[in-house]
């Protein structure tokens, strides 16, 4: 009964009803943070693209470790790569070209054909041949023709505009069109411009014998640690 006046404080106000920050962290809630075990991080000597320990081991202006193999392997192919992919664009390009002349020589030619069907498409032909039959009918055939011609081509000029999808001649084309290659080579790691001579060999101070520690391999030239 003494908290009932207090009821509505109790409840809390609108939105107090979700959980708190410590709540959904002691529930699981956010980022989960997981404690990588040494199987998932390589050694500081170990190249990578093998993984393995680099036996002539050079660098990257990155500070990227690789296999003087592994990397001149991987900068070959991707050197023939470039060279299949920009071969492709050429001949894209040259095909464009010839389209493009092809369709400047069908447009001169239908220009032409339309110039000549306007001045001598029948009205010259029927004046000059009016005086015989047989011109006459001669002209009567080639005004026919004349006429068939500009049907045909008020046929082509009315396909032009039609939205009729079915039509073959209407169907959308997809052509995929070849972008221009990079040719530079790239590092795996940091896919930043990679070159041959931008490598740097690396040379390690080995421990000395007896000197071992954890399986230890190098040690620092200086402090010998």
């Amino acid at each position: 009964m003494g908290t009932g006046s207090r009821h509505s404080k109790n409840a809390g106000t609108m939105g107090s009803e979700n959980l708190t920050y410590h709540e959904k962290k002691a529930l699981g809630f956010g980022t989960v943070k997981e404690r990588l075990g040494k199987e998932t991080v390589k050694d500081f000597d170990a190249c990578g693209l093998g993984l393995q320990h680099a036996l002539d081991p050079v660098v990257t202006p990155e500070g990227v470790l690789y296999d003087r193999e592994h990397i001149l392997q991987c900068l070959l192919h991707q050197k023939k790569d470039i060279a299949r992919k920009m071969k492709t664009w050429e001949a894209e390009q040259a095909r464009d070209a010839e389209k493009a002349s092809a369709e400047e020589e069908a447009k001169r030619l239908a220009e032409l054909e339309k110039f000549e069907l306007e001045n001598k498409g029948g009205f010259v032909n029927y004046r000059a041949s009016a005086g015989t039959s047989t011109a006459t009918g001669t002209s009567d055939a080639r005004i026919a023709s004349s006429a068939d011609v500009a049907a045909t081509q008020d046929d082509k000029e009315r396909m032009k505009t039609m939205k009729a999808f079915w039509l073959p001649s209407k169907t959308p084309t997809a052509d995929r069109k070849a972008e221009k290659p990079d040719t530079d080579t790239k590092c795996p790691t940091t896919l930043k411009k990679l070159r041959l001579k931008d490598l740097l060999a690396v040379k390690w101070t080995k421990v000395r014998k007896g000197e071992e520690i954890g399986g230890a391999r190098y040690m620092c030239p200086v402090t010998f640690k």
